[in-house]
């Protein structure tokens, strides 16, 4: 059945067998106008060759306006059900390249095609062939293994959900099992093999290293620690008190102690109570 360029809408009423109410139920009511009608050329033959077929429309995606005005919306895919048993699917598609093109799939064809589900094709009579040669109800082993597949996907989501409750309440808890151990320390590294106390003995270096680093830093940010920058014979000092520029001889005693021993640090170096050497001529003292 060829259908015109000029119609932009079949009526609902020319389509039996079919079932446009389950697409309203499901999107809050609102109703199909019609049938696009190229999709609706191939569901004419459809319903005119297999009439112990049932159709439900399952997609409405496309607008038209008609000539009178009204703005309907158009069914554009539906299920193809034999005995309450769904089948397969046919729908319409529009490529820029191809133009408008029947869409026909269902577990048979999808098993043949890589990572699409169906097969779409410009040409009606190649759409009924497919329909013809892929449409009909399962046999007893597609049946099983469609089953199968179902039951492993709902021991996969089974498992998924289960990791997903154990790694909530676990992380849940890793604060009070992270204080725990902290409270529990000699108990805790006599559980262990060698390896793990020497773990253990790392762990408490970086630590310790933390500790001393996150001081500097709070130290640096208020101001309470001195950034110190040598320019020739002159020490540019920062703190909270503001920026002073220092002679040498005249280098308060406590800085330049702690600044004698940093010079003689590698850059990048801290050293707890005395501060941090960021580059060859600037320090942090605290």
């Amino acid at each position: 059945m060829t259908m015109s360029n000029e119609l932009k809408c079949m009526p609902l009423e020319l389509f039996a067998n079919t079932d446009f109410d389950k697409w309203s139920d499901n999107n809050r009511g609102d109703k199909l106008g019609g049938v696009i009608p190229h999709l609706g050329g191939l569901m004419l033959e459809l319903i005119k060759r297999y009439p112990q077929w049932n159709f439900v429309a399952i997609s409405g995606n496309y607008h038209e306006r008609l000539a009178d005005g009204t703005r309907v919306r158009l069914a554009t895919k539906f299920g193809v059900y034999e005995k309450r048993e769904l089948i397969g699917f046919v729908g319409y598609d529009r490529s820029y390249a191809r133009g408008d093109q029947y869409v026909v799939g269902n577990d048979r064809i999808s098993l043949g095609k890589y990572r699409q589900s169906c097969t779409k094709t410009t040409k009606l009579d190649v759409a009924l062939r497919l329909v013809k040669k892929n449409f009909s109800p399962k046999t007893t082993d597609e049946y099983f293994e469609k089953a199968v597949e179902v039951v492993a996907e709902g021991v996969n989501r089974l498992v998924s959900r289960a990791n997903q409750d154990t790694r909530g309440y676990y992380n849940a808890l890793q604060s009070k099992m992270a204080e725990y151990v902290r409270n529990n320390w000699s108990s805790f590294v006599d559980t262990l093999n060698q390896e793990g106390k020497d773990t253990c003995a790392k762990y408490m270096e970086a630590h310790e290293k933390l500790d001393v680093n996150e001081n500097l830093h709070k130290l640096f940010n208020t101001g309470d620690a001195s950034t110190v920058l040598i320019r020739e014979n002159e020490y540019i000092i920062k703190n909270k008190g503001g920026v002073t520029v220092c002679p040498s001889e005249q280098l308060p005693q406590e800085l330049k102690l702690k600044l004698g021993m940093l010079k003689l640090s590698a850059v990048g170096t801290v050293v707890e109570g005395m501060g941090y050497r960021a580059t060859d001529d600037s320090f942090v003292i605290v």
